[in-house]
Order: C-alpha cells, then structure tokens, then sequence
C-alpha cells in the first residue's frame, strides 16, 4: 500500500521542505509562488512530484494536489507539518487493519494557534462531528476519493472568500456520499 503525502506550501523549495516535513514517502507538492515549473525530484528513495503556481487558495492548491495523486493512501498536508519517523507504515498498517475505511482522521501535532480536535480513541465519524477536523489529519483511499468526486471549495479556506471552513465541507461532503470515515 503506498502512502502519499499532498501538500500545499507557499514559496518552497522542494530539498529543503521534505527535509524540514522528514517526509519518508512520496508526495506531490503544490508550491503558491509567483512562477509556473514542474518538476520531479528523488528524495531518500521517494519521488516528489513539485509543481509551482501562482494562482492562490489552500482549496485550489489542494484540488491540484488530487489531480496529480498516484498513491493507494492520500495524506492532505501543509508546509508547517513534521511527520514523525514510520509514519507511512503505520498508517498503511492502520488501513489493513481497517480494510472497510475509506477515510481516517490521525493525530496531528501543529503550532497552539492551528491546534483542533485531539482523537482520544479509534470510533466512527458522523455528521454531527465532522466539524472538529483540520485537512491535515485526513489520510484518504485515492479509490475513494477519486470516485466521490469531492473536491475543496475555493470560497472557504486561506487564500478565499472566506477563510476557514474548507476541511468540514469536503468531510461532509465526502460521508454524505456514502463513504467511511474513522478515527
């Protein structure tokens, strides 16, 4: 099972971000900058995919990032995460374990000001819930969220018309169709 980190930075550099992120799996970068370049670079043994834009919004920057997804696991990131050392097995383990998940919300250690929802145990996520979960938690079936169809919104999130609120839509959106999600 290959995990994938998506990530969505502003004026990055790909050696020194998937060194400062310790990225240990694949990637497909969406750097917001003011150029346009693609480029592939080989990282400890993974490829990561960085591509610059200068267009501007996390949603944006996130929908690139499904466009160009290969990975069987999608992890939504942000420049400021810092994966801990295994967390690709771990997360692949946490999906064989759960072979019915189509999504699963992990922890995620971030800054006091971007702190959310702290997961105190592995339970199903409802409706009524949803809302308490930042994009960075979401590690996703590609399958899945190919087949859903369900994209970020370019209204809500930083860089839009309204700055938050883009991760409890696509949840929503993502379980109102059907799909599983777990913590």
């Amino acid at each position: 099972m290959r995990v994938q980190v998506l990530a969505s930075v502003m004026n990055e550099e790909p050696e020194a971000l998937a060194a400062r992120m310790g990225l240990e799996s694949d990637a497909v970068v969406i750097n917001q900058c003011d150029r346009l370049d693609c480029r592939k670079i080989a990282y400890r043994g993974h490829e990561i995919g960085f591509y610059s834009f200068p267009d501007r919004g996390v949603g944006r920057s996130r929908n690139e990032a499904i466009l160009r997804a290969e990975g069987d696991i999608c992890l939504f990131s942000d420049g400021d995460i810092v994966y801990e050392p295994g967390y690709a097995e771990k997360i692949a383990a946490e999906f064989q374990s759960r072979p019915r998940a189509d999504m699963i919300l992990f922890n995620i250690t971030v800054e006091e000001a971007r702190r959310t929802y702290h997961i105190t145990g592995r339970k199903r996520v409802r409706w009524y819930n949803c809302g308490r979960y930042g994009a960075v938690s979401f590690a996703v079936r590609r399958e899945s969220l190919l087949s859903s169809n369900v994209t970020f919104s370019l209204l809500f999130g930083g860089g839009a018309r309204y700055g938050s609120g883009e991760d409890s839509l696509f949840l929503k959106e993502f379980m109102g169709k059907g799909y599983r999600v777990y913590t």
